[in-house]
Order: structure tokens, then C-alpha cells, then sequence
């Protein structure tokens, strides 16, 4: 029997990997699988939150997070006001922009090219922006994940920023939107 110590540190140290890298695909199908199932109370939200919060404390032991596992780990987006199909997300836009005193057409605009009218959308390219605008956590930190996703609330703070000269917070949609407004992004 070979009793190299060097040896055993490399198969221990192997194995170890393994486990790991096992430990790190189910925690990512799960937390993939989970938007499938049936959502239960937010005490069960809190668990599962609590428990990604932990999975992600002891990856962090071995040097194993990254941005992949941070993203995949995204808490859950809160329920919000049901609001079905995209007709009632544009009346819904429509009545805020009203209230509001800002043109419709150009939040409505700006939530086709951000979202394709879609309130519980999350970021391709960011996980932190969230909802029919895309309202980045990173950058828009007092815009709750409630407001962000829910149709009215999020309406209304962006009519506010763009009633503040915000509009170039969505520059980068302004192909869809520059025609409606004199000059273009402000």
C-alpha cells in the first residue's frame, strides 16, 4: 500500500473539490427549480433566503463564490399587486402618468424596451435591475424590490425622476423613446 503523504493531500484535496462542486450544482438547481414551484408564506420565503444566505457563508469558507453563485442567489421577488396581461399594465401606466403629468406613450415606451411590459422582469445583463423599468438596485437603492416590481408604484417614481430631468437613468433605452421627447434624452 502506498503511504505517500503527498499523495493522500492530493487525493483528500480532490475529493474535497468534488464534494464542493456537487454541494454548489444542487444549491444552483434548486435555487433555479425553486421559481418554479408554488410559493408558500413569507415565512417559507424567509427560510429560503436564510438558507441561500448560509450556503452562500460557507462557499465563501473555501474561496468558492463568485458572481455566477451571487446572482443565481437573488432572494425571491415579493408578490405584488396581481395585475394580468398588458393591457392592464398600459392602463395602469396610462392612469399614473396622468396623475402624474407626464406623456404615457413615453413610459410606456420605456417599459416596452427595458422589459417588453413584463413587471417582474430581473436584468439579462444585471440581476440588479428589476421590473417594468428596470430600476437598478445598485444605483436607485430607495426603490424597494416591492415598488420595483409592482406596476403603479414603480410608474410613479419614474415619472417623478424623469419629471426631475432623471430621463438619462434610461439612456440606454432611448432608441425607443428619443422621438417623444424635443432634443432627445435629457
Amino acid at each position: 500500500m502506498d503511504t505517500d503523504p503527498s499523495k493522500a493531500k492530493r487525493l483528500l484535496g480532490i475529493a474535497i473539490r468534488f464534494l464542493i462542486l456537487g454541494v454548489i450544482i444542487g444549491a444552483i438547481a434548486y435555487l433555479m427549480l425553486s421559481q418554479y414551484l408554488p410559493r408558500g408564506d413569507s415565512s417559507e420565503e424567509a427560510k429560503l433566503a436564510e438558507a441561500s444566505r448560509i450556503k452562500l457563508q460557507e462557499l465563501k469558507q473555501f474561496n468558492l463564490e463568485s458572481e455566477f453563485i451571487r446572482e443565481i442567489a437573488v432572494p425571491t421577488i415579493p408578490q405584488t399587486k396581481k395585475i394580468v396581461g398588458q393591457t392592464s399594465v398600459i392602463e395602469t401606466i396610462k392612469r399614473v402618468a396622468k396623475e402624474e403629468g407626464v406623456d404615457p406613450n413615453l413610459l410606456i415606451s420605456i417599459a416596452k424596451c427595458e422589459s417588453s411590459l413584463r413587471p417582474r422582469a430581473r436584468g439579462m445583463v444585471d440581476k440588479r435591475d428589476r421590473g417594468l423599468y428596470q430600476i437598478s438596485s445598485l444605483h436607485n437603492p430607495e426603490v424597494s424590490d416591492e415598488c420595483a416590481f409592482d406596476v403603479e408604484c414603480s410608474t410613479r417614481w419614474v415619472a417623478r425622476q424623469i419629471k426631475s430631468g432623471n430621463l438619462w437613468k434610461w439612456k440606454a433605452s432611448s432608441k425607443c423613446w428619443k422621438s417623444l421627447v424635443q432634443g432627445g434624452a435629457r
